[in-house]
């Protein structure tokens, strides 16, 4: 077929661009010499006279590439910025973020730049990054075309060297036909998925980043690929949002105006496609059915009644979801980052508590990893939940960014009645050091609850405090092969536990009842997401450290806070031991969820201190537990390796309270002989899940 005459099609749309390629050319100077000058100088012109397209329409074969309204205002931008020669569309330097909705072309638009420079200058190497390897041979079939579609005249000075399934090769010949790689290096477009692209002895000139915003080996491609384009090389990033990853923090560089990157951002109202042309009477009753949205679209941004009849068809299409609308189609910078990715959390809402958190008052800082965001009340019930790491940075990241690196050592101490966090302790140090910060964190605030993550360095820091005779550690009941029920130092975080927690603690998120004043949390609950496999993780170069301190001590606050005596501690508590909303909290004030009653905490707004208030009776038991009480003889048993005396007084070494005369027998052992028998196993375990 020649693709400059596809007879057998014959499509309302081909007649379409067919008239749009004539009225373009149509703009052309009449003299024959500058007619070419033109052509070949000017990009748009080029592309409508010699580059085909297959469109949109399946049914329309082969098509003039007419650049449309959004391709053509980039362009404008690039020759204002980034143009080599005046009027001839040459460019060098490009470092350009676009940030897009779906559908605008930038695909085949950034094609035909890279090979029109490719063409007119020899021994340029262009390299195209997709995020998948269907998208890299559609990418590869585009490049293809532009070469199949030159007018003869062109082919006589060029040819194809290589075609493969990744390379196309352009060997340019002289007036003999013969080539010249010496005085003409052949040109090259190679198109790859980002994900183990090997870069050796190779200089890129042309570098087009495909949905950037997809690449899991972005630090890879940084360190490597980006390097092997001079400064004279052009890199354009395209994508739409993928939540709050690396592209994000690309965004927020470049609107904050450091380093080279310019953003270019196209909300999904300045494509011209998508708008309805409405009648009198449909444009009538489409303004007087507006929502509050949409009246907001129109007077604030400017969108048209056709576009909203376009967004309120769309937004049908995907089966009435707006917020899958707003994922492909944004209106605004911030809103492609809050409607896109797969989140744990609700994103709007992770938001606007991150606003909430970042004007808050500041912390005390008690060095460099601890702070103190409430003091200690009376009567509190505190629970502090620790996700302890090695503590070596291995200088593979960012560490004022947090990006990339080893893991953290974080703790949350938390108020067990509200979820309130209080303190925190986050760094990268010894796992001995962390167990020695913790006790230190949790003498201040009545012998708070330590629950300390087992797993790998936790063993470490579990080990320190029990030498310590930390008085209240959390102990896990377990059980061996015989079905019988033991006690074990820790939390274990396994693949049973932690979907367990993490969903605990998107409850928690998700009704508005989590009071955490750190910005650190809400920064990494934005970047917390599922993969692939559906398994709950930070995003690539991202940590979580934060999160899964908080997802342990979330669940032992709520459906764990049986394991520890503590069953209806949380004020407000719904029938499965969720707590509901704090009054000041966008979920609150939203109504999705109801408030703290008056007789339940209220009065908690959003990070300030809680109203001072009468135990209330379900966690008074639990209170008393630390009061302070003789003790005569209290119990020993192998999950204890020892008794803890503290302030001269002997306390349980394995619920950390003081045993009055009148309590009943220890429910681990039974009397024997009027004592208690070192010798027999125990029988019954109240602790650690039952």
């Amino acid at each position: 077929m020649n693709p400059l005459d596809p007879s057998e099609f014959d499509s309302p749309s081909l007649r379409a661009l067919k008239a749009a390629a004539r009225d373009k050319l149509a703009l052309l100077p009449s003299d024959p010499g500058e007619r070419a000058r033109v052509i070949g100088s000017k990009a748009d012109f080029f592309a409508a006279q010699a580059l085909w397209i297959r469109p949109k329409d399946p049914e329309s074969g082969l098509s003039p590439f007419v650049y449309n309204p959004i391709q053509m205002d980039y362009l404008a931008g690039l020759r204002q910025r980034f143009r080599l020669h005046p009027g001839v569309d040459v460019f060098r330097g490009i470092r350009d973020i676009i940030l897009k909705p779906r559908q605008l072309g930038f695909t085949t638009f950034l094609a035909s730049l890279f090979f029109l420079d490719g063409l007119f200058n020899p021994g340029r190497n262009c390299l195209v990054l997709t995020h998948l390897d269907k998208v890299s041979q559609k990418v590869l079939d585009i490049y293809r075309a532009f070469y199949d579609s030159l007018p003869l005249e062109l082919k006589k000075n060029v040819r194809l060297r290589r075609a493969s399934a990744l390379h196309l090769e352009l060997e340019f010949l002289d007036e003999n036909g013969n080539p010249d790689p010496v005085r003409m290096p052949p040109s090259s477009f190679i198109v790859h998925t980002a994900a183990g692209f090997d870069l050796r002895g190779i200089t890129v000139h042309n570098l087009h980043c495909s949905e950037a915003a997809f690449y899991d080996n972005w630090l890879e491609l940084v360190r490597g690929v980006f390097q092997a384009v001079p400064a004279s090389g052009n890199i354009v990033l395209e994508s739409t949002a993928n939540g709050f990853n690396h592209y994000k923090d690309l965004v927020d560089g470049a609107l904050k105006g450091s380093g080279v990157w310019r953003l270019v951002f196209y909300p999904w109202f300045a494509h011209p496609e998508y708008s309805i042309d409405l009648s009198g009477p449909e444009a009538a009753a489409l303004e007087a059915s507006l929502d509050a949205e949409e009246r907001s679209l129109m007077l604030e941004r400017g969108v048209s009644l056709g576009s909203l009849a376009w967004r309120r068809a769309k937004i049908d299409e995907m089966s009435g979801s707006i917020d899958s609308f707003r994922q492909e189609y944004p209106s605004t910078i911030l809103d492609a980052f809050l409607s896109s990715g797969r989140p744990v959390f609700p994103p709007r809402l992770v938001a606007e508590n991150w606003d909430l958190a970042k004007n808050a008052p500041p912390p005390e800082r008690r060095d460099d990893v601890t702070s103190i965001w409430a003091p200690p009340e009376p009567g509190g019930i505190y629970v502090l939940s620790a996700d302890p790491a090695e503590g070596i940075d291995k200088g593979e990241g960012d560490h004022a960014a947090e990006i990339g690196g080893t893991d953290y050592s974080s703790a949350s101490l938390r108020d067990a009645r509200t979820l309130r966090t209080v303190a925190t302790i986050h760094g990268r140090m010894e796992p001995a050091e962390f167990a020695r910060r913790c006790a230190a964190l949790g003498h201040e605030y009545s012998d708070a609850l330590i629950v300390v993550e087992r797993n790998n360095h936790g063993h470490l820091v579990l080990f320190v405090l029990e030498e310590a005779s930390y008085p209240n550690l959390y102990r896990h009941q377990e059980y061996d092969a015989a079905g019988q029920s033991f006690l074990k130092l820790g939390f274990p975080m396994t693949v049973a536990t932690r979907p367990l927690v993490i969903d605990s603690l998107r409850e928690v998120v998700a009704r508005g009842a989590m009071a955490d004043p750190d910005p650190g949390f809400w920064k990494e609950a934005l970047v917390f997401v599922y993969n692939p496999a559906g398994k709950a993780e930070a995003m690539p170069l991202r940590h979580d450290d934060r999160i899964m301190d908080r997802a342990i001590g979330t669940y032992i606050c709520t459906l764990g806070a049986k394991a520890w005596g503590a069953s209806g501690v949380l004020r407000g508590a719904d029938d499965a031991g969720f707590p509901v909303a704090r009054a000041g909290s966008p979920v609150a004030e939203s109504g999705t969820v109801a408030p703290f009653s008056a007789s339940a905490g209220a009065g908690l707004d959003a990070f300030d201190s809680p109203t001072a208030e009468a135990p209330h009776k379900a966690f008074a038991l639990v209170a008393h537990m630390h009061s302070a009480r003789e003790v005569k003889g209290a119990p020993r048993c192998e999950n204890c390796h020892h008794l803890t005396t503290r302030n001269g007084a002997t306390l349980c070494g394995m619920q950390g309270f003081l045993v009055k005369p009148e309590d009943p027998p220890c429910p681990i052992w039974e009397p024997k002989d009027g004592g208690y028998n070192d010798e027999e196993p125990p029988h019954r375990v109240f602790i650690g899940g039952e």
